[in-house]
């Protein structure tokens, strides 16, 4: 790369890691690892937290490399409180000219350090990019850096809709966003893209490992399996209800796996992965496996027979782009209005409701040729839509229009 174009970027978002299973934190990974393979200076601002809906430091601050990427860590101030929900209502905000104070040190993650990093180093970044929820990170660091852009996030969060926000964007320069029609829904939302430039970057997944080489992790799980990699919440337990309806319908019908052998539904396991509060039901063929890093999440999705998607709050999530990526057929339940428009561009036929799991999970299971046909249309569509350097070319193109001097 020409030294000349060559920019200093970072990217701040609360948790970040090869662990990582929030769609933020992979979003966030998957846009800083194609910056940097372009030749970028990227480094990532980040929290000491771990756990998904928790603020303990439990990873240690300071810093760290992964992809080619700089990592700092900075420790949090306080964990989120039972306060902090109740604060978290615009009627509150309203009612209280001091509330946004309260409720940005309530709702964490506060992290003081964070602040006084940018504080003395924030100008020295051509952009910043802040990928996370729209909380105290944003409010707080976006006026202490010369080229603040700020990134919606990648689900329906109640935060967009409080009170906190127009002065949010005020202290942006831009939104960046994954595509026109998440353009669109922010526009309707009481018009928060127009409030701002909008730049369009698109997605992609985080990287793959070579297919030059073999791959040297032991699999986790032999059995026949469907695979979910995300955090828990209901709609997990959704799915998981679902699965069951599965095995009560098709216990004895017989499917076919990916080699050249036949299981039959009763053998066939779930596998949770990304969170320690996964059900863990094993008497159901329901397992969890808790956190698991890039190896071992990558040898699931090249095993599992299909993948599983079922967080109807996600609008375009990572681990689908991440399954696509690497050839393997998918399942979505309850797909976000979004999704479900960008799924229905490229044909997929296998998204349903809570009711049509089982008709849809055993028609994906029952012949391994129509599975791996899917399999081969979610590649080529992969590859078309979320390529890394057509991502990096319009991030590039983003800050250059930002920090272009203004024609008098």
């Amino acid at each position: 790369m020409d030294l000349r174009a060559r920019r200093k970027l970072a990217f701040v978002v609360e948790r970040y890691g090869a662990e990582e299973s929030t769609e933020s934190g992979r979003r966030t990974r998957a846009l800083a690892a194609a910056v940097a393979a372009r030749g970028h200076d990227v480094s990532v601002l980040t929290t000491c937290t771990r756990l998904p809906g928790e603020w303990r430091n439990e990873l240690a601050q300071g810093e760290s490399f992964l992809d080619g990427v700089r990592v700092v860590r900075f420790p949090t101030e306080t964990e989120r409180s039972v306060l902090g929900r109740h604060l978290s209502s615009r009627t509150w905000l309203a009612r209280h000219p001091w509330g946004r104070d309260v409720w940005l040190d309530a709702v964490g993650p506060a992290s003081p350090a964070m602040v006084q990093y940018l504080h003395r180093l924030g100008a020295l970044f051509d952009a910043v990019l802040f990928t996370g929820a729209w909380g105290p990170l944003p409010m707080r660091g976006a006026r202490l850096v010369q080229t603040p852009i700020l990134a919606p996030p990648p689900m329906d969060d109640p935060m967009r809709t409080l009170g906190h926000v127009p002065e949010l964007l005020r202290g942006f320069r831009a939104l960046a966003l994954e595509s026109d029609a998440q353009r669109d829904r922010l526009a309707s939302e009481a018009g928060i893209a127009e409030q701002c430039d909008t730049f369009v970057i698109g997605a992609c997944c985080e990287p793959l490992p070579s297919r030059a080489r073999p791959f040297d992790v032991a699999q986790p799980v032999t059995d026949p399996f469907i695979l979910y990699v995300g955090d828990n919440g209901s709609h997990v337990r959704r799915l998981v209800e679902a699965f069951r309806l599965f095995r009560d319908a098709h216990a004895l019908t017989p499917f076919e796996d990916d080699v050249d052998d036949t299981f039959e539904g009763q053998d066939l396991r779930l596998i949770l992965a990304g969170d320690f509060e996964h059900v863990h039901a094993p008497e159901d063929r329901v397992v969890s496996l808790g956190p698991v890093d890039d190896a071992v999440r990558h040898a699931l999705l090249r095993k599992a027979l299909v993948v599983v998607h079922c967080d109807a709050r996600m609008q375009l999530p990572v681990s689908l782009i991440e399954a696509w990526s690497l050839g393997r057929p998918t399942l979505t339940l309850d797909a976000h209005p979004l999704l479900r428009a960008s799924l229905k561009s490229w044909a997929s036929e296998y998204v349903c409701d809570h009711f049509a799991f089982a008709s849809c999970a055993a028609a994906l299971l029952s012949k391994r040729g129509p599975r791996a046909a899917l399999a081969a249309r979610a590649l080529d569509h992969a590859r078309r839509t979320y390529d890394p350097g057509r991502v990096v070319t319009a991030v590039e193109a983003c800050i250059d229009a930002l920090r272009a001097p203004a024609v008098s």
